[in-house]
């Protein structure tokens, strides 16, 4: 129903024009006719009967049935009520499309229920016109008919061509509306006026391909990484310099740590001589 609402403007309550066939079939599978309406076409319901429908139920002479027909809302099809009744086709036909030049064929947005496959196959023929049948104690609601798709792909096409004949045939760009007023706002005369539209004309397309250069967003381009969630290096603990034993840089600052240097001295080999007499004088006293 959502086609029908968007192209043909249908809208809740939903009329729904009712024939004998689908009311005795309802009472047959003990339906409730109203209900299932409404579950069918997933909205309110209003289900309308005509005046010649009603008068072949009146044939058959089964009150249940009328008794259920009685509480639907009539529908006036203007039929004489001297003459015999028309068929349902005929009648319901004339109620639904009441002239097939109209450019709306179903004017007043009615919804065919009917168990009558004739009448369900001439419906079909006629755009914007929804059907519902009984099939095995089940309510169907028809498929979109060949007509009504075509119906819409040409009020479409129609729409596409009336938004293009609107549009202007020719727009002038901003571009050349700036040239224009530069030309206007020349002081009278006109080669004056010529030379500097012609100059500035270049310099305007360059500004304006750089800005357009510069706005234009560069996609691909790698992002740096957001610094919240880097982890943090960790730091290396600090190594130890051995101490150095050598003078350090050109101010000739010595090591804090100095080796001691062994002197000799002159007279060593003096004292040595002296050791050696008096071993001797030692050794003699001895013997003696």
């Amino acid at each position: 129903m959502a086609v029908y609402a968007n192209s043909f403007g249908f809208r809740e309550p939903y009329q729904v024009l009712v024939d004998p066939t689908i009311i005795q079939d309802s009472m047959k599978y003990k339906m409730d006719l109203i209900i299932m309406l409404e579950r069918t076409l997933q909205g309110k319901a209003k289900p309308m009967i005509t005046q010649c429908c009603i008068r072949h139920l009146y044939a058959t002479d089964n009150q249940p049935l009328i008794n259920l027909a009685k509480t639907f809302e009539r529908r006036r099809c203007n039929h004489s009520i001297s003459d015999d009744p028309l068929s349902s086709l005929e009648c319901m036909l004339s109620v639904v499309i009441p002239s097939e030049d109209a450019p709306i064929p179903n004017k007043h947005r009615y919804v065919v229920a009917t168990d009558d496959q004739d009448m369900r196959e001439k419906f079909r023929e006629y755009p914007g016109v929804p059907g519902i049948h009984i099939v095995r104690s089940v309510m169907v609601l028809d498929q979109i008919s060949d007509a009504t798709s075509r119906w819409r792909e040409n009020q479409e096409k129609g729409k596409l061509r009336s938004g293009l004949k609107d549009k202007p045939a020719s727009k002038k760009r901003k571009r050349d509306e700036d040239d224009d007023e530069e030309m206007k706002d020349g002081d009278g005369s006109g080669s004056e006026s010529d030379d500097q539209s012609t100059s500035g004309a270049p310099e305007k397309r360059e500004l304006a391909a750089k800005e357009a250069l510069k706005k234009k967003k560069i996609y691909g381009k790698q992002k740096q990484p957001n610094p919240l969630s880097v982890m943090r290096k960790k730091k290396k603990p600090p190594t130890k310099v051995p101490a150095k034993t050598s003078k350090e840089g050109a101010g000739g600052e010595q090591s804090k740590t100095k080796r001691k240097r062994k002197r000799t001295h002159a007279n060593s080999g003096s004292a040595t001589g002296d050791t050696k007499d008096v071993s001797r004088d030692t050794a003699a006293q001895t013997e003696i």
